[in-house]
């Protein structure tokens, strides 16, 4: 039958509204139909049939839905490194395809807790696969300090780009007519000249 079916968790000492656990089917409390919901005053955290969960919402629109007003946040904390590079936390992006055996790693976002002199500078790494979905060295690096790193982890300036051979940089607009419509600055690695065409 239509209705819905909960737990509530209370005790005396408990002043403000109780925890409650919420299976909804069509009792118009607000819960969306077939969640399951985790409540107090309102809905704390909400499982969705689809998979997705909301939390601080009832209803998310991905996986993980994130909802508290100014207020929200997500903190990954470790207690020091998680002694992989010195990491302090790691983001993965993943996929399954049709011809690989298991998940392939796609992208990495890792934080980096610096040890040493520069242990309160923390890194942050971008990393990307390569044609083989292996995640290497990071294409993108930026440090404590407000520098940025392409191609490098340690840059020295504000901007630092290293690479082997050559490094460039394209200055490209779009709208201009014929296949030369952009500048090219580069360091020539074997001459040490600074190049543009």
């Amino acid at each position: 039958s239509h209705g819905e079916a909960n737990i509530t968790l209370s005790t005396e000492t408990i002043l403000a509204a109780p925890w409650q656990i919420f299976v909804d089917d069509w009792s118009g409390n607000n819960i969306p139909q077939d969640a399951l919901a985790i409540w107090k005053d309102d809905a704390v955290m909400t499982f969705r049939d689809t998979g997705d969960v909301g939390i601080g919402m009832d209803e998310p629109m991905g996986t993980l839905h994130l909802a508290n007003g100014p207020a929200t946040a997500l903190y990954i904390e470790t207690e020091g490194s998680m002694g992989n590079n010195n990491s302090a936390g790691e983001i993965y992006f993943r996929a399954e395809l049709e011809n690989t055996p298991e998940p392939r790693n796609f992208a990495l976002i890792k934080a980096i807790n610096n040890i040493g002199a520069d242990a309160a500078a923390g890194r942050l790494d971008f990393y990307a696969s390569g044609g083989e979905g292996q995640l290497t060295d990071p294409v993108l690096s930026l440090e404590g300090y407000g520098r940025v790193g392409i191609g490098t982890i340690d840059p020295n300036k504000k901007l630092h780009i290293y690479d082997i051979g050559n490094a460039e940089i394209d200055l490209q607009s779009v709208g201009i007519a014929g296949g030369g419509n952009h500048w090219g600055i580069y360091h020539d690695g074997p001459s040490d000249d600074l190049r543009f065409w």
